[in-house]
């Protein structure tokens, strides 16, 4: 009753729930996320267990398309004051939300940017989502014909490898990619880290996202095969990733392995 409420009213006033690792969270009711922690206690519950299986203190992780921090926050908390988080938004809308998300639960490690993940600098536009399904913000076009856009803002396009060299970054251990069909472009940008560092991946797949941007899924699967790494889907039956073949169906989210990497599905 209370999030139909909410959405009858079309309230801003964000919720604070607990949640895993002692994470307390601002849940927004008029989006996807808050949605799913406040209604069915989870968010890709899938996708975070596999993340508690890889990461460990001290190491340097990157979120990018940060939306409203939730995985920058569980990063944070199991890498520890050791560790280095880089939430990348380009959104002002959710960087703001995510600043009170890290006031919220006093964390210090995490560094937030309002950038565009992409392939190389410049400024793009990126699109904005409105009410219900907030945080879809996207560079491309909205895939979901219930996505409705409330207007565009001017934000600033990066490379990922640039991205870091400027935050004085020298690895990342862990690349987590949710940015809505720009997918492809930000591993682009990302070949010396790639390359330099075989970061755990955790990457969204949605090839009509990714075709609004002039690549596909399978061109995204074979750039990160080029560099040596192995994907895994998660299985609808049980949910723990699944070493994937070549042209074999995937999963919204995979994760790539490099074989430098110790890793196995807990």
């Amino acid at each position: 009753k209370v999030w139909l409420e909410f959405n009858r009213r079309n309230l801003q006033r964000p919720l604070k729930i607990p949640w895993y690792a002692g994470i307390r969270f601002n849940a927004y009711l008029g989006n996807d996320l808050g949605w799913c922690l406040y209604v069915n206690g989870c968010y890709e519950p899938n996708e975070f267990r596999a993340l508690k299986g890889i990461l460990r203190p001290g190491m340097v992780c990157v979120d990018g398309g940060s939306n409203e921090g939730l995985f920058a926050l569980f990063m944070a908390r199991l890498t520890g004051q050791q560790g280095t988080v880089l939430a990348v938004e380009p959104s002002p809308r959710e960087c703001e939300r995510i600043r009170a998300n890290l006031r919220l639960n006093q964390l210090t490690n995490v560094r937030l940017v309002s950038y565009a993940l992409a392939d190389q600098a410049g400024e793009l536009s990126l699109q904005l989502s409105g009410y219900t399904h907030e945080g879809q913000n996207t560079l491309g076009q909205f895939v979901y014909p219930d996505v409705k856009s409330i207007g565009n803002v001017k934000v600033q396009g990066i490379a990922l490898d640039d991205l870091l060299a400027q935050e004085k970054l020298e690895r990342v251990d862990v690349l987590k990619l949710d940015v809505e069909g720009a997918e492809f472009k930000a591993l682009t940008g990302a070949a010396r880290t790639l390359e330099r560092d075989h970061p755990y991946l955790l990457i969204e797949l949605h090839d009509g996202a990714l075709r609004h941007q002039g690549a596909s899924a399978a061109e995204t699967v074979s750039l990160v095969r080029r560099y040596g790494y192995s994907i895994y889907s998660f299985s609808a039956e049980t949910g723990q990733p699944v070493r994937a073949e070549a042209d074999a169906a995937l999963s919204p989210n995979i994760l790539a392995i490099h074989s430098s990497r110790p890793w196995e599905p807990n």
